[in-house]
């Protein structure tokens, strides 16, 4: 068919090459108006350009749908805009064919051959660098969306001012696909960055010196010869299981300023080379045109699913998952953290529980993200596209009916260890209200680890010991906010209630990134339309007395709760601290027989002896728990008649534990709450046990050698440890009293 306009094309998607094509150039091509293409090229409306309102970003943005789409685009903008459009077209097209001519990465040792690049303020930069004041030149790698990456860049600016005024250059350098220049400015006012700054258009100085993530930092001489490769220290990691960006209370290894340090001194770096965290650099990729797996037909409808609740503008994901752009520039980091199973992040072992709110990929899911990513990303036919999902602006459970905000903003300070900031707040509520849900949103999210709100009667509490009534939570709370953790939204029927008068104290852990950041919290409540069926209140199954992690040690303590009345479990919280691994629930159930005889329990082993109780007036036995073999023949050695020995099997037989949560790679950074598909019904007389697994060694990514070197007990910052498995419950007798006497 004819072309009747100029448009760009994948070179894949033509039938024949036709005459005229760019000279040399493979993967995207120009077709001029006039030119035959024998093949089907697919026109999208939505991605022509609408006018000249549209924003750079938009029209870049657009040129590359095009390209992939195979979409016509009018050139009716002005001269000066043509020369940019033609500068993208081929810049998209020299990234795509750069793949074909790869450099060798470069090693320690190896020479950079001259390269020159512009900065963001239009001057040339050169490597290696001009002039006999620049002894060394530090290339650091970043992007825009990489948590990583915010956090170093405080660091490397702190570095910056050390080390320019005795000959190091400083460059950074942004290689992602899917950041743009006025991105990078924000990331630079953001991160307090005043060195240079280098769009690396098409992969040129990542390709040369074969940089992989964003964090990376290539340090070269005045010769061009690489002097150090490798990460700026070793605070942060990217190990699996971990959430992005978390680490250690501060680094032990300065890898980046000792290299510097050795260098200007003339000695050799005393580390060379080391592995950089950080997220993969998004290149350009050329997709394969056979490919079975598509992002608009294969892979957004799970992103739309799985994804895009946090990967969206104002929510926790620090990037979007939004469009085949935003994508198709993360494909590899999408990758690396399915395979690593780091997200979506979700650490409930499928083998027990059903849940409402599972976030993990299904393995059919898992494979088409793998697959997709290793066809290089193909956009496919737009036509595929689901319709959009649509979000309430600002709050993800909906508009609620009340906001509550912090009376003041908190400056949180760009280092130090922060005591826990409480603030009051009157919701002025003269009748009792129900909540049906309650959204927490944090003013400052890179800032805030997580918030606690308790209730307060001002009428028969002293409000400057009301954290004495509370004690840190070991008892629950009204409402809590942890890092990934969605909105709490009670099913129908369900509500939880602030009653007349109360007040709310919002307890607030801030954590330091490294500047000095501003907070202000809100709440959100949204109201029952009518008095509930049931009331929710939240507990605990607590171990303070008994926790102690001796130093360079791993221990496993485990904490209780046995339940004085039939209760439903709506929801499961484990929380611990930096030394949290893994996390258990077990239920077990109650049973009991009728003894003719006595039966002596004394002397059982401490760890059974809890579990049964022998009423001498009515004769029963009472257990809880599935009775093993060997806890079974203890019982029996404990009885005389034969018919009493029948009756220890019968209740062996009936005897009943279960696990109902188990958490084998608990994330401090990710603290999920786990909502059962159905409540969970648990007798009266059941007993929950919760068991934590504690690391105090340096094989704990969180750990400095200083934190695992002393023992650590019950407390509430981050380097002491907690162990509470929280749960939310309601009473199926419809009552609305909590089981514990005390306030809520």
């Amino acid at each position: 068919m004819a072309v009747g306009e100029d448009i760009l094309v994948d070179a894949s998607a033509l039938g024949a090459a036709p005459k005229g094509l760019l000279e040399g150039k493979k993967g995207l091509v120009l077709l001029r108006k006039g030119q035959v293409a024998h093949a089907r090229i697919m026109a999208d409306p939505s991605l022509q350009f609408k006018s000249s309102q549209m924003s750079m970003r938009e029209r870049r943005g657009a040129i590359l749908r095009s390209a992939v789409h195979g979409v016509s685009v009018p050139m009716t903008f002005c001269k000066s805009f043509l020369f940019l459009v033609c500068l993208a077209s081929f810049a998209a097209i020299e990234s795509v064919s750069a793949q074909e001519e790869p450099h060798a990465p470069l090693e320690v040792g190896d020479v950079l051959e001259s390269i020159e690049l512009q900065d963001l303020d239009g001057a040339l930069r050169s490597l290696p660098a001009r002039g006999a004041d620049c002894k060394l030149t530090a290339v650091c790698f970043f992007g825009v969306g990489c948590p990583i990456s915010k956090l170093y860049a405080p660091k490397l600016e702190a570095l910056a001012k050390e080390f320019t005024p005795r000959g190091v250059q400083f460059l950074g350098v942004d290689s992602n696909r899917q950041d743009d220049i006025e991105d990078i400015r924000k990331f630079a006012e953001r991160g307090g960055l005043g060195f240079p700054l280098i769009r690396d258009e098409g992969n040129r100085l990542a390709d040369r010196l074969g940089a992989i993530r964003c964090t990376e930092v290539f340090v070269v001489d005045s010769k061009g010869r690489l002097r150090f490769h490798g990460a700026v220290d070793d605070q942060y990691t990217l190990e699996s299981g971990m959430a992005a960006g978390k680490g250690k209370a501060h680094p032990e290894k300065l890898f980046l300023h000792d290299a510097l340090a050795a260098l200007l001194e003339g000695r050799t770096p005393p580390v060379e080379t080391t592995v950089a965290p950080g997220c993969h650099i998004g290149r350009f990729e050329r997709s394969d045109p056979h490919a079975r797996v598509t992002f608009y037909r294969d892979v957004e409808p799970i992103l739309q699913r799985r994804c895009q609740d946090c990967h969206r503008p104002g929510e926790i994901g620090p990037f979007p998952l939004l469009t085949w752009e935003d994508a198709a520039g993360w494909g590899k980091m999408i990758a690396e953290v399915v395979a690593e199973r780091r997200m979506p992040p979700w650490q409930a072992d499928p083998n027990f529980g059903h849940w409402a709110n599972d976030r993990s990929l299904r393995p059919q899911e898992k494979q088409t993200l793998l697959d997709w990513v290793a066809a290089g990303m193909p956009a496919g036919n737009v036509a595929d596209r689901p319709h959009p999902r649509s979000f309430a602006k600002g709050w993800r459970m909906g508009k609620p009916d009340v906001v509550l905000t912090m009376p003041e903003p908190f400056t949180v300070p760009a280092d130090g260890q922060i005591p826990y900031h409480h603030v009051l707040i009157d919701p002025g509520f003269k009748e009792d209200r129900w909540v049906s849900g309650i959204e927490i949103r944090p003013g400052a999210r890179e800032v805030v680890h997580h918030i606690m709100l308790f209730l307060i009667d001002l009428e028969h509490l002293d409000p400057e010991k009301w954290y004495e009534e509370f004690d840190g939570g070991k008892n629950g709370y009204f409402a809590l906010m942890v890092p990934g953790e969605a909105p709490s939204v009670f099913p129908d029927g369900m509500a939880k209630r602030i009653p007349a008068g109360h007040q709310i104290i919002m307890t607030i852990h801030y954590q330091p990134v490294g500047r000095a950041t501003t907070d202000q919290s809100r709440i959100g409540l949204r109201f029952a339309k009518r008095p509930p069926k049931y009331e929710v209140f939240t507990e605990a199954a607590c171990q303070d007395d008994l926790l102690v992690v001796p130093p360079h040690a791993k221990r496993r303590i485990f904490s209780s709760f046995r339940f004085e009345r039939d209760t439903m479990i709506l929801s499961f919280t484990p929380h611990m601290h930096y030394r949290g691994r893994a996390f258990e629930y077990e239920a077990h159930y109650p049973s009991e027989v009728h003894l003719e005889g006595p039966i002596r329990l004394d002397g059982l082993r401490a760890d059974v002896r809890p579990r049964f109780s022998f009423d001498e007036k009515t004769g029963i036995l009472r257990g809880m728990g599935h009775i093993s073999r060997a806890v079974l023949e203890m019982l029996l050695e404990r009885v005389d008649s034969e018919r009493d020995k029948e009756a220890l099997h019968r209740l062996q037989a009936a005897s009943r534990s279960e696990v109902l949560l188990r958490v084998s790679n608990y994330d401090f950074g990710w603290q999920n709450t786990y909502t059962l598909a159905e409540p969970k019904l648990m007798p009266k007389g059941t007993l929950l046990v919760c068991f934590g697994d504690f690391d105090n060694t340096t094989e704990n990514p969180w750990l400095t050698k200083e934190m695992a070197g002393r023992q650590v007990r019950w407390g509430l910052q981050s380097t002491d440890e907690m162990m509470i498995g929280y749960f939310d419950e309601y009473f199926p007798d419809g009552s609305r009293t909590p089981q514990r006497a005390r306030r809520r």
